[in-house]
């Protein structure tokens, strides 16, 4: 799936998804070094990736484009995730 990347969560029109979701990761495989924050439709990820050098850059984006809560990572998830906000 060819990616979307976006500066601002501000960008994005969640308004056709069912139950939005923005999944953060500390440095994924696929972007090693960077924070990178994922729209997701429930469970299926979308195109729509907004890249960040550093989680507070993210988590800033995230309280100011959203009106989403942080739930942080459980032990069964990859070690990369942070956290999801919905």
């Amino acid at each position: 799936m060819q990616q979307k990347k976006v500066e601002t969560m501000a960008q994005v029109d969640m308004r056709s998804l069912r139950m939005p979701m923005v999944a953060v990761y500390n440095s994924p495989e696929d972007f090693p070094g960077y924070c990178v924050a994922r729209v997701y439709d429930m469970d299926q990820p979308t195109d729509t990736v907004m890249v960040k050098k550093s989680l507070r850059e993210v988590e800033e984006d995230l309280r100011k484009h959203t009106g989403f809560s942080f739930l942080p990572r459980g032990k069964e998830d990859v070690a990369s995730l942070v956290g999801v906000w919905m």
